[in-house]
């Protein structure tokens, strides 16, 4: 579980759609393809933009 940073300067914070995507791809090959959790440690930015978490679910998706 986990992965992501989660402060304001990390990529789901800062990062392009681009990004984001890339670093959801290379978590998801580095941890492998079941049983994971993607997060960012146990919260994220209380004021992060729902779109920078939905391209993260979308790169989720697609494997």
């Amino acid at each position: 579980m986990g992965g992501f940073d989660n402060s304001t300067t990390g990529i789901l914070y800062r990062g392009t759609k681009e990004q984001i995507q890339t670093e959801v791809k290379r978590l998801i090959d580095e941890a492998g393809h079941r049983g994971i959790i993607l997060g960012a440690d146990c919260t994220v930015p209380r004021d992060i933009s729902y779109e920078r978490l939905n391209w993260a679910i979308e790169a989720a998706h697609q494997g």
